[in-house]
């Protein structure tokens, strides 16, 4: 077994720092970080280390196999949680994927604007634009009285707005809500949390993303993916 030296790397902490080593294990065919030295004792462990610009061209192959591997279960999950876990649904098809529960809405006329969908600046009649409460459609829709609608999981719909529910003070957050646009016209709420997208993984994206990423053979970046991985929508 041989373990061949990719990089350096210092952890930095209050009072003393650690000191790792990126390897890939020839034997396992594996990534991974040794701990080479600490200030927070005295020596440190022996591990042996081949620089990687000694690697023969067998075990380099070997090595970018394994740096896609990494890349590909990286880009996978991140792009599993786009899709389970969204953050910036507006304007996206969701499906509920558990049951919400609305009052009964009604669509009645915009009051700001008197349903023209238009504001008018009442110092400058020629200042006309886009009504602000009901984006310049002339209706708004609002809860009606009677008993809680139960609305199933699996429905499907357009998220047309999301929003942060606070206190009223912004002391507590209760959550993120998403007005849905349904199929036929009528709007109801749901947290965020009981949505999800309505598409399917795009597998041949996440291949060739993992494939262009690996080929440039940076073991960092495939270690440590947080910064890379917020470019895939996370």
């Amino acid at each position: 077994m041989t373990l061949w030296k990719l990089y350096d790397r210092e952890r930095n902490m209050h009072d003393d720092s650690d000191f790792f080593a990126g390897v890939f294990d020839d034997e396992k065919n594996e990534l991974r970080e040794e701990l080479v030295g600490s200030t927070r004792w005295g020596g440190g462990p022996c591990i042996e280390m081949t620089p990687m610009s000694q690697m023969p061209e067998d075990i380099r192959a070997s090595y970018h196999i394994a740096l896609r591997a990494r890349w590909q279960q990286h880009i996978e999950c991140a792009e599993t949680m786009r899709i389970t876990h969204p953050t910036r649904p507006e304007g996206q098809r969701v499906v509920l994927v558990k049951d919400a529960h609305n009052r009964p809405r009604e669509t009645v006329e915009c009051q700001k604007c008197s349903g023209s969908g238009h504001w008018t600046n009442p110092k400058n009649a020629r200042d006309v634009r886009k009504c602000f409460a009901c984006d310049g459609t002339g209706r708004q829709t609002k809860a009606a009285k009677g008993k809680m609608v139960k609305i199933p999981s699996g429905t499907k719909g357009t998220c047309t707005r999301a929003f942060e529910r606070q206190s009223q003070y912004g002391t507590w957050s209760y959550g993120t809500q998403c007005t849905i646009r349904l199929d036929d016209g009528s709007e109801i709420r749901a947290s965020l949390d009981s949505l999800r997208l309505d598409e399917e993984p795009r597998l041949d994206y996440v291949a060739e993303q993992a494939a262009t990423r690996a080929a440039n053979g940076d073991a960092y970046s495939v270690m440590h993916p947080g910064a890379t991985l917020a470019l895939f929508g996370r």
